[in-house]
């Protein structure tokens, strides 16, 4: 579940902090650990960084009796440019325009695309308007404008639908019951969220801090584990 609001209690000592969700008189309890991504302005940090008064963007499930954050994103309304990572749903060349939901908030933002934006592919080669296509996957950095517009400094494709991905690394969230693991990649130390079948050998196999192999498809929904290899 995506919940949005401000941060009224912090405690990062029994990791867990209150949020007063927007539009909502009630306040909610979230739980976080070691296995929480926390994201602030847009870049990876810790739990450190959270403060009370801080609006947040938080991907919660229900861990037991408790409700625990598995992405934690801190936002700045007051930044000079911000970075976010989603899926394109609309582009209008015409218009120079880009319409992306974010991963983790899944709010839509709408970005125009000047003479100096700069396109890039995952392997390093520069792209064109062209590789901006529904589904794709994409880092936009950008400068605000208004509400959930902005100008986009560059654009870096990650994923289109179709793409071949091997990742390697360590287990960092595991929910065999939903089908699904974390890994935090070794070669650019970013964590991935990927679905494999319920049905897997090495399903049981799967624990967080596990080195593993991973052989995956991006669907244009996410990374689809195709084979998985305990290292």
């Amino acid at each position: 579940t995506l919940v949005g609001g401000n941060v009224t209690k912090i405690d990062t000592i029994r990791n867990r902090m209150q949020v007063q969700p927007f539009g909502d008189k009630n306040s909610m309890k979230v739980s976080f650990d070691e296995r929480t991504r926390v994201f602030r302005d847009g870049r990876e940090t810790t739990q450190a960084s959270i403060h009370k008064g801080d609006r947040v963007y938080l991907d919660t499930m229900l861990d037991g009796p408790r409700v625990f954050a598995r992405n934690i994103r801190v936002v700045n309304l007051n930044a000079p440019s911000f970075d976010t990572t989603g899926q394109i749903v609309g582009y209008e060349a015409n218009r120079s325009r880009m319409d992306v939901v974010d991963q983790v908030t899944h709010s839509s933002f709408s970005f125009t695309l000047s003479p100096q934006t700069v396109i890039k592919l995952r392997d390093g080669r520069a792209g064109t308007a062209a590789d901006l296509r529904p589904q794709a996957l994409v880092a936009v950095h950008f400068a605000p404008g208004g509400e959930r517009r902005g100008t986009a400094r560059e654009v870096e494709v990650l994923a289109l639908p179709g793409d071949n991905f091997i990742f390697a690394g360590k287990l960092t969230f595991v929910d065999l019951r939903g089908s699904l693991i974390a890994l935090e990649n070794e070669s650019d130390s970013k964590i991935y969220d990927l679905i494999f079948d319920p049905h897997m050998a090495e399903r049981e196999r799967l624990r967080v801090g596990t080195d593993v192999t991973v052989t995956a498809t991006f669907t244009g929904k996410g990374y689809q584990a195709e084979k998985i290899e305990v290292r």
